[in-house]
């Protein structure tokens, strides 16, 4: 493990490793462990990948945030192949803790934008848009623009809370509520924030919700925005891409390329603040967005190369990773009804694309410099 650290965040850098020798597959499988699971990372019998850790700001308070990374970037996007490598898998152990572990991370991944959405929209988070009710409303709970600040950030800390917290806040004595083996990881957009504004108090009556509310407001809700605002914002775009035919006359792949669909469009509406970063050759801001591309290769090495993919996925399937810098995050439901609904806004800080064979990233094919205008 390498340890590194970036601004105010505490960072650690893990690099997996394939480690057949171990057998904790079954209980990283299990969903009774789903909760606990980044402590199986690197004892399963294949490689997790790289991550970044994200300490909590305070342990025994809220649990450390992990995420998939590249190039010591956060990864969003695509985070696997979804599909061959579990079916290249023959151990059904195996198979079931790839799939436990890569819905894991894309959870993380969705925590860490939600953190960010607070970080761009901590103006909507004051103790107004918690603690006033609009009773003429069927859902009481103040609103800007579709969002529920009490129950997004019902749901945010739902996500970020050790056992103690979460049952003080959530569970109202119930029974079981909480326990590590039962815990899962919640949506942050649309109803979910509706759901995440009635557990406050445990869902009992309106007194030990506003209790609660009251205590969060008093003991955690600066600690998360401060948490917030430590994050880093490089990241690593990942995307799949088919390569088209060869063209012999410029020795290359010539490319259409979308950014992965992490990508947004501006809002007219934004539900957070979008800020006009400086100038970018290209910027990602659109979901179409189409960027251009030769990715340059030896007629023989481009044909090896086609061969290898149409073996392992069927198809001449690469994946793309683009460097870029988040600016701001928003919701985009009910605009685009996804379950992964926050979306960050950033633009590319790299005039070249990476292109890689594997969807761990580890075996890199080569790079093309990017142009906004057809080749």
């Amino acid at each position: 493990m390498r340890t590194t650290s970036v601004t105010a965040a505490t960072v650690l850098l893990c690099v997996g490793f394939s480690q057949s020798a171990f057998g904790d597959d079954a209980t990283a499988g299990a969903f009774s462990q789903y909760y606990d699971l980044p402590q199986y990372y690197d004892s399963v019998s294949f490689d997790v990948g790289p991550r970044l850790t994200f300490k909590s700001p305070e342990a025994s308070r809220y649990r450390d945030l992990i995420v998939a990374s590249h190039d010591g970037k956060i990864r969003i996007g695509v985070l696997n192949d979804y599909g061959p490598s579990y079916a290249a898998t023959p151990d059904s152990n195996a198979r079931q803790a790839k799939i436990q572990i890569y819905k894991r991370l894309s959870e993380e991944l969705r925590t860490y934008l939600g953190l960010l959405a607070v970080r761009y929209a901590k103006d909507y988070f004051d103790d107004v848009y918690f603690l006033e009710r609009d009773q003429n409303r069927l859902q009481p709970y103040k609103m800007i623009n579709g969002l529920v600040p009490l129950g997004y950030m019902g749901a945010l800390a739902g996500n970020l809370f050790q056992t103690g917290p979460y049952k003080t806040y959530f569970c109202g004595g119930r029974a079981g509520c909480g326990d590590p083996q039962y815990r899962t990881f919640n949506n942050l957009v649309g109803p979910a924030q509706l759901v995440g504004a009635k557990r406050w108090g445990g869902g009992q009556d309106e007194y030990a919700a506003m209790e609660a509310i009251e205590s969060f407001l008093a003991n955690d809700r600066d600690a998360i925005l401060a948490w917030a605002e430590s994050l880093p914002l490089e990241v690593a775009a990942v995307a799949l891409l088919d390569l088209p035919e060869y063209d012999f006359s410029r020795n290359g792949f010539p490319l259409q390329l979308t950014p992965p669909h992490n990508a947004s469009r501006r809002n007219s509406n934004p539900r957070y603040t979008y800020y006009e970063g400086p100038e970018s050759a290209i910027r990602v801001v659109d979901q179409n967005q189409t960027t251009y591309a030769v990715l340059k290769l030896e007629p023989e090495v481009a044909e090896s190369l086609l061969t290898e993919q149409n073996a392992r996925y069927h198809r001449p399937r690469v994946f793309v990773v683009f460097h870029g810098k988040i600016h701001g995050t928003y919701s985009s439901y009910p605009e685009i009804r996804r379950a992964d609904d926050l979306v960050p806004v950033y633009e590319l800080t790299r005039p070249n694309a990476e292109f890689f064979k594997d969807a761990e990233l580890t075996e890199k094919i080569g790079e093309a410099v990017l142009s906004a205008t057809p080749l």
